[in-house]
């Protein structure tokens, strides 16, 4: 992977070279505020803030360090990392000495992989990618059935399922199985995305970001994104499952339930801060047995509400998954524990904007070509799985029985 590196090992040298300046920087700070103390009281203080301030960056690299250690499946480094992030914390800011505090940090820098060491990376990233094909980690079965069992489904009442990278489509069909729901998928993989058609309602081949989707119009969101992110050099430095959350979340109603499948160490504060500004009940579960230890991944359940400050939150909920020991199974989520919200449903917007011939297929329909078709100009038509001409229309007049409808360039 010479144009490219995995985004855990781009964060790990974020990290260390963060804790390097925190070596150099702290000292000095500290000297900073002895002369000031016999100079300048007040200057003493701004001083020890701007220490306060250094030492919280380091705390944050070191967790930084720690998650993509895990990630990295380097368990003793990761622990040695939680162990120097903790005695940081305890760390006396006023100790005269830092030398031994440096000393340590220093230490530790050095005993983590390095990214320049191909052998050592070349190891790394080939088992990380043993775990993995294109970020795709199917959810199992057994496990979907597990979370289905904490979820109320209301009695005679019809919910929407929404599933922004479905894959095969296997695991929102367990969980609407017999729950009287409407299952939605977007799957990028078109073999996946085929198989998904015989499973689910509504199926969009093609990226989720380029979808057209209802706000507010899903009663589950069950999200399961690409974890295995990857920095382009000099590109951008992106994370799949957070950009899946941010933009997703709006399509789920006030009151309705997200379903967040997450490898445990990708529960980051960022990611704890979206979660707590928007969600409230947050729970966190992770996978029984062998499967969790093949992907560490937990299920974090929670209800939507007008997002708000959740800063006092965030501590809370990553606390929750400091320890991976300490995280309660899916075994242990009470049945029925999430009734969904009692609502009608109001016809929904499900389309997809691409440029290409075939740009969209579901689950009762399949694409025709048509050529020089422009956005808001000219009629297209749908074939149906049968062979029968569906009306054509556009977005000025979409028929008003067709509760999904799509507009598009085409070359």
């Amino acid at each position: 992977m010479e144009e490219k590196q995995l985004y855990a090992i781009d964060r790990l040298e974020q990290a260390k070279r963060t804790i390097l300046l925190a070596k150099e920087e702290m000292p000095a700070a500290r000297k900073k505020i002895e002369k000031q103390l016999q100079k300048d009281p007040n200057g003493a203080k701004d001083w020890y803030q701007t220490l306060q301030s250094q030492q919280a960056r380091l705390l944050g690299a070191l967790d930084s360090c720690r998650l993509s250690l895990v990630e990295m499946e380097l368990p003793d480094l990761a622990a040695a990392a939680l162990s120097l992030e903790k005695a940081v914390a305890k760390f006396r800011l006023s100790t005269p000495d830092y030398s031994r505090f440096c000393d340590t940090l220093e230490a530790f820098v050095k005993g983590m992989p390095d990214a320049n060491d191909k052998t050592t990376s070349t190891a790394i990233i080939g088992r990380m990618m043993n775990n993995v094909k294109m970020g795709f980690y199917p959810t199992d079965p057994e496990h979907v059935k597990l979370i289905t069992k904490g979820i109320e489904f209301p009695d005679g009442v019809t919910t929407n399922l929404l599933d922004p990278c479905c894959g095969d489509g296997v695991a929102l069909r367990l969980m609407a199985t017999g729950n009287n729901c409407y299952a939605y998928g977007v799957e990028l993989d078109e073999r996946r995305a085929e198989e998904a058609q015989t499973r689910l309602h509504r199926v969009a081949i093609g990226s989720y970001f380029s979808a057209r989707i209802s706000h507010e119009a899903f009663h589950v969101l069950f999200l399961n994104p690409p974890y295995l992110s990857v920095i382009e050099e000099g590109g951008h430095t992106g994370r799949d499952e957070k950009r899946f959350l941010v933009n997703s979340l709006c399509h789920l109603m006030i009151g309705g339930l997200l379903v967040y499948i997450i490898p445990y160490y990708r529960l980051t504060s960022d990611i704890a801060r979206i979660l707590c500004d928007n969600f409230e009940r947050l729970s966190v579960y992770k996978f029984c047995g062998k499967e969790f230890q093949r992907f560490r991944q937990v299920a974090v359940l929670g209800i939507r509400k007008p997002r708000g400050d959740g800063s006092q939150e965030v501590s809370g909920l990553l606390r929750q998954v400091q320890d991976a020991d300490k995280i309660p199974e899916l075994t242990e989520l009470p049945e029925k524990s999430y009734p969904l919200i009692i609502t009608n449903l109001l016809p929904l917007l499900f389309s997809f904007f691409s440029n290409c011939s075939n740009f969209f297929v579901t689950s009762c329909i399949t694409p025709i070509s048509v050529s020089n078709c422009s956005w808001g100009q000219s009629m297209f038509f749908l074939k149906s799985a049968n062979g029968t001409i569906a009306p054509g229309f556009s977005h000025k007049n979409p028929p008003y029985y067709v509760s999904f409808y799509f507009f598009g360039f085409w070359d």
